[in-house]
Parts: structure tokens; sequence; C-alpha cells
């Protein structure tokens, strides 16, 4: 379950084409549940159902907006379909969509695991409508829940601590991605250091971000 486009290049979709290829690598036959947004994504085993196809959206923005609420709401009654009429071996549910697999699972029985790419309590902070003292309280109390409720949990690289301070003994995994360098001439860094006006020999910091506010830049 990818609650959001898929596929476009930003951050989550990057990171779940990565699970799709491992999967697909290993003879895994895999239906993707996700928005109605985004480029189609062929591999063998891999079949993607979208959700409100129908609908006149055809932009999702990065973060919070009440258009992606919209459509996890589709979510629900698809998981729900989808679960009542195949047998699988596993949910791997994206984000607040682990909610929604975890509300079925005691119809169900369904190993659940939870992918947390972000604390949500701490991403909706700087939203003027989430950031009060409530909000965060019962935000802070669902992903509590999920934690404790999902049969796994892999999370990006430096959230396990933070979901340890939440649940002990939550049975976590941090990813780690790994890239392949992309094949360069011997001149290309000295080439390129000469087009940016960078002095031969000195650091460079790369950011490779949205710089949206809650990625803190």
């Amino acid at each position: 379950m990818a609650p959001e486009p898929f596929y476009e290049d930003r951050g989550t979709p990057i990171a779940l084409k990565y699970v799709l290829e491992a999967g697909s690598e290993r003879g895994y036959e895999v239906d993707l549940l996700t928005f109605p947004v985004g480029k189609p994504l062929t591999l063998p085993g891999l079949r993607i159902f979208r959700v409100g196809t129908w609908l006149p959206i055809r932009v999702v923005p990065i973060g919070f907006s009440l258009r992606k609420v919209f459509l996890d709401a589709f979510l629900l009654p698809a998981i729900f379909w989808r679960t009542s009429r195949v047998k699988y071996a596993c949910v791997y549910a994206l984000e607040e969509s682990a909610f929604l697999a975890l509300l079925l699972r005691p119809w169900h029985k369904l190993f659940v695991i939870y992918d947390m790419q972000s604390s949500l309590p701490e991403q909706l902070k700087m939203h003027p409508v989430f950031r009060g003292t409530v909000f965060q309280k019962w935000l802070h109390f669902f992903e509590r829940w999920m934690i404790r409720k999902a049969d796994r949990i892999v999370c990006s690289a430096g959230l396990r601590k933070y979901v340890q301070s939440i649940v002990p003994d939550a049975n976590v995994q941090e990813w780690y991605f790994p890239m392949e360098p992309a094949p360069l001439l011997a001149d290309e860094p000295e080439r390129l250091r000469a087009e940016l006006g960078i002095e031969p020999g000195s650091r460079v910091v790369l950011y490779a971000g949205n710089f949206e506010s809650y990625q803190g830049v």
C-alpha cells in the first residue's frame, strides 16, 4: 500500500521502487495499491491497482494536503476488497496506510509490515493545524498504536532509536539502500568543479532533498 503518487522521482516512491525491484528479483508476485497519479512501472510479477482513477486529480503535492487525505479514504475499501479476494503472505504498508491495514487485521489475519519513512507527528508538526498540543497527542497515540500492532517495522536510517524509545520491544529494522556509483571518466570530477566554479580540493556538501520545511533546511 502506497499512499502517494507512484511512480514519481521523489523520496518515498524512489524507496518503494527499490523494494518492488527486490521483490521482483526474488520471484515474488506483488499487488501494489496506490493513488491514481504517477507513471506506470513494469516489473515481472508486479500489478498496480489505482484507487479513484475516475477523479479529476492529476497532482498530489508533497506533504500533508486535503487531496491526500481524500485519496487515503479510498484505500480502505480497496484493501478490504483485495484481501477478501486474495490470501496475501503479507501487507507491506507505507506510512499512514499501515493504520488502514492494521484496522483490517482482526478480520483477515494479515501480517502487516509498517514501512515508517518518517515520524508522522514530527512531520505534521510544521502544519498550522496539527502543531497544537491536542492534535500532537492524538498523532503520537496513533503512531504508538501502529508500532505496537505491526508485525514488523522497517524505518528510514536514524529512526530505529526513536521507534524503540516508544516501544522498546518493537520488531524494527532500519533501511539502508545500496547505491551503485555511476561510471565516471577520470577527469569528470575536475571538469564539473570547473563548470560550477568550485575550487579544486575544496569540500562539497550536497543536499538532495525537496526543500520541504519538515526536512529542517
